[in-house]
């Protein structure tokens, strides 16, 4: 066998070495990623059903333990993007609408740039559709809601797509 061909045949099997590691990593951080899953679920479960029941038992949402760190039952709020018609309806009719973020988009053709740069109303005076999307990002929600909630507002979780929970938080 010539150099090259020997040398060719070393980065053979340096690659076929490569490639056996990569599946093994690949292996590996399936792994790893299956058991981070099961522990955020048992991390869930401890932290938003089992402390919480048991705060409830002793009728109080807050300790001081042993240590000095502090623990409080706090109210949790879980949402995505709010663009529900009804949700929106709702969060305008709570004269709240500066929550809401419009997009108005309009496609144009070449040779059309003066044309986009008019308002709204020039577009669909001009023939355009143009596309409007409202959306309240879920933070904005989020916030809102656990304003609401502290209000005391009756706040419609469904029709806004949020979920509320409880959870304990552990301060030191």
């Amino acid at each position: 066998m010539s150099d090259v061909a020997d040398a060719q045949s070393d980065i053979l099997n340096i690659i076929a070495e490569k490639c056996k590691e990569q599946e093994e990593l690949d292996s590996r951080r399936e792994a790893l990623r299956q058991e981070l899953e099961a522990l955020d679920d048992e991390y869930n479960t401890l932290t938003m059903t089992t402390l919480p029941e048991l705060f409830d038992s002793l009728g109080t949402l807050e300790l001081v333990m042993q240590g000095g760190f502090h623990v409080k039952v706090e109210d949790y709020y879980k949402c995505g993007n709010l663009t529900k018609e009804e949700g929106l309806q709702w969060i305008t009719e709570q004269g709240e609408e500066d929550l809401i973020k419009d997009t108005i988009s309009c496609k144009f053709t070449r040779g059309e740039h003066e044309l986009a740069g008019k308002a709204l109303d020039l577009l669909t005076e001009q023939g355009f559709d143009p596309d409007r999307q409202e959306v309240v990002h879920h933070q904005t929600l989020k916030s809102a809601v656990k304003r609401w909630s502290e209000s005391g507002m009756d706040v419609p979780y469904e029709k806004l797509g949020v979920f509320p929970m409880r959870r304990t938080v552990i301060k030191r």
